[in-house]
């Protein structure tokens, strides 16, 4: 059983099981992403990424006791030479990721989706995801 919340723009949640990014930060970006990540600590939770491009313009490490579930429309845009690693992801059949620098999926349980990378380059962010250690569906 998969259970999904709504999130809307009026609505941000900070406390339970779902956190949601945008509670921690003025920009939709890794400063606000790190700071829910650090206030999340060593708990269990689903860390919501909401619709819009966040940007990420510094390394960033999302440890696999946070899950990151990107809302459709949510687009998480990494900066060339930046690497964005994430532990444990949901994320919808459409493009998630964008920029020019890397995405680590080595810890993802299960298979990576084409579809959350786009763009000319897309054959090698994915086999890079891929040679990280994920595997493709």
């Amino acid at each position: 059983m998969t259970i999904r919340a709504e999130f809307t723009s009026d609505l941000v949640i900070t406390n339970g099981v779902w956190v949601d990014a945008r509670a921690y930060g003025s920009a939709l970006n890794d400063t606000a992403i790190q700071a829910a990540i650090d206030a999340i600590g060593a708990d269990n939770k689903v860390l919501v990424i909401t619709p819009g491009t966040w940007t990420i313009a510094n390394n960033l490490s999302i440890p696999a006791n946070i899950t990151v579930m990107v809302m459709s429309g949510g687009l998480l845009s990494v900066g060339a030479a930046k690497t964005l690693t994430i532990g444990v992801l949901d994320a919808p059949n459409g493009q998630v990721f964008a920029g020019l620098g890397a995405v680590n999926l080595s810890a993802i349980p299960g298979a990576i989706n084409a579809l959350w990378f786009a763009g000319s380059d897309i054959g090698a962010k994915l086999n890079g995801a891929i040679a990280a250690g994920g595997t493709y569906f």
